[in-house]
């Protein structure tokens, strides 16, 4: 695929997307009952959960307040490996 391609020649596949899809907490790692469809507080330590598409991969994932703005890096391709450069 090129847009895999591209991300290789660029370093960006050295990053962890950021998110879970897992069914928990970004903060506290509590249970939650099901997937939120919208911005919500946690129900145990009442965290902002976040919900948000990641770009690399179409997956709907569940970001803490302090995950957003390397969230939106990530979606813009801004992270990469600076290291190769």
């Amino acid at each position: 695929m090129i847009f895999t391609k591209i991300i290789e020649d660029e370093g960006y596949d050295k990053y962890d997307p950021v998110g879970t899809t897992d069914l928990i907490c970004p903060s506290c790692k509590a249970a939650l009952r099901e997937f939120p469809d919208k911005t919500i507080k946690c129900p145990s330590c009442k965290s902002y959960i976040n919900l948000r598409t990641r770009s690399s991969d179409s997956k709907k994932v569940i970001l803490s307040k302090e995950q957003l703005d390397e969230f939106a890096m990530q979606g813009r391709g801004l992270l990469f490996n600076k290291s190769k450069y």
